[in-house]
């Protein structure tokens, strides 16, 4: 999954022009699967994905329980297992369409897209810990694929204000930080780096989050002892942050690198 500083500004520069498309999530989880697979084939991606879904469409069109049926044809392809290994292919939307596993996210932009093309309405729900899909009213657990009644949300703890639909942004968001948790797991600095940059570039404007990613940059370039950059991240994490507390954490870091010189590893 390691990425080039030229492979991951490209990615970077094809993801933000495609969140300006309309319905672009399945368009977003593409450029996420270049992240996982820079060598990614996006042609051969679709013409499978094209393989896959349009068959499926036009069984689930003669149906009058068109998101029971479509739930019912992913199960009957492969769909439903639950699995417990989260690695970085499980965000790569080539991989969840052959494997036919992957995690909640990268299941959901599949399942929403196949959805769309059969005339449903859908959008992704950013539900804390376990990503969610509304079909046609419906909530759905994209990787049970369960429809959640309400006894089942509120046993879950999801109220009607945690139900609002996922920007194509909080998407692109969400899944690089499944990545760059990954990273962060295998202490892989650069790596995670790469994944804040992305995010950066991702939320443009957003000045809160570019604060919070900018203290989060300057913590890896601390532990890769790089800390003239660790510095500068946190001297612009003050600088943009409103909200005291982050500034307070910015500026004391800020000067506990004073004065150290770089030692990379």
């Amino acid at each position: 999954m390691d990425l080039s500083n030229a492979q991951a500004q490209q990615i970077s520069e094809d993801l933000v022009d495609t969140l300006n498309a309309p319905d672009c999530e399945f368009a977003v989880a593409e450029q996420i699967g270049r992240v996982v697979d820079p060598n990614l084939n996006l042609t051969q991606l679709r013409r499978e994905l094209d393989d896959f879904a349009t068959p499926l469409a036009r069984r689930v069109a003669q149906l009058p329980d068109a998101t029971g049926a479509l739930l019912q044809e992913f199960r009957n392809a492969g769909f439903g297992a639950v699995s417990t290994a989260v690695e970085a292919r499980h965000s790569n939307v080539h991989y969840v369409l052959h494997a036919r596993q992957g995690i909640p996210i990268s299941l959901a932009m599949l399942l929403l897209e196949c959805g769309r093309r059969c005339g449903m309405q859908g959008f992704g729900i950013n539900f804390p810990g376990h990503f969610l899909l509304s079909l046609q009213g419906l909530i759905i657990d994209p990787v049970g694929l369960d429809v959640l009644d309400s006894q089942s949300l509120q046993a879950r703890g999801i109220g009607e204000d945690a139900l609002q639909a996922a920007t194509p942004v909080m998407i692109a968001l969400r899944m690089l930080n499944n990545l760059k948790a990954l990273h962060l797991a295998a202490q892989s600095y650069i790596n995670a780096l790469l994944m804040v940059d992305m995010q950066m570039a991702v939320s443009s404007g957003q000045q809160e989050l570019t604060a919070s990613l900018e203290y989060e940059r300057g913590e890896y370039w601390e532990q890769l002892g790089g800390f003239s950059a660790a510095r500068e991240a946190f001297q612009k994490c003050a600088e943009l942050s409103s909200m005291p507390q982050l500034q307070e954490q910015a500026r004391k870091r800020l000067q506990q690198l004073q004065g150290r010189s770089e030692t990379w590893h």
